[in-house]
């Protein structure tokens, strides 16, 4: 059952990687940024991270685990929506990743809970296995996000984030109906 958790994993690092690796190019590019503004935006997003955290610690036990990842994770999809459908308006990208930072964040701490019972008897190598699987997530949504924009732009780089959340948001739902069920007896 680990697999139904670090495989959903995988993707929602893959798809907030795609998003935060377009970040810079698409401020650059598309609205003129600096690097200075750029730092500035990064800066703001950061405060984005703290509130998400703070509400994840507060709120993930009181929730559940694997439904706080679920809720956090599919924030992404209606990120990468608006994104995709208003990145040439720098007021709607910059909601869009708000929103996408908002439930990032609170899905990723909130997982490390979940990660510590992923194999029984041993937290630390339940974490260790996600943080190793959120290594490829990210790896494969930095490589796939460059191509995109370099290729196509925005709107592609990021589109592919909706799929990928989706997936990733009906794989934890079916972990947890899974979890709910009685172990077959022997």
């Amino acid at each position: 059952r680990a697999w139904m958790f670090l495989l959903p994993m995988m993707l929602l690092l893959l798809s907030i990687e795609s998003i935060v690796v377009v970040l810079g190019p698409w401020l650059q590019d598309e609205h003129g940024f600096s690097s200075g503004g750029i730092t500035g935006i990064a800066f703001g997003l950061g405060v984005f991270e703290l509130v998400s955290s703070i509400a994840a610690t507060r709120l993930t036990d009181r929730l559940g685990g694997w439904r706080s990842v679920m809720r956090g994770g599919a924030l992404l999809m209606p990120a990468s929506l608006i994104f995709v459908v208003g990145h040439h308006t720098l007021a709607f990208g910059l909601v869009a990743l708000a929103l996408a930072t908002l439930g990032f964040e609170f899905a990723i701490i909130s997982s490390m809970s979940v990660a510590t019972t992923l194999v029984e008897g041993a937290p630390a190598a339940g974490l260790g296995l996600m943080i190793s699987i959120n290594t490829i997530g990210r790896s494969a949504g930095t490589a796939l996000s460059t191509w995109l924009y370099d290729h196509h732009g925005a709107t592609v780089a990021v589109g592919p984030v909706i799929a990928t959340t989706i997936v990733a948001t009906l794989a934890l739902s079916a972990g947890i109906n899974s979890r709910r069920r009685p172990a077959p007896s022997a």
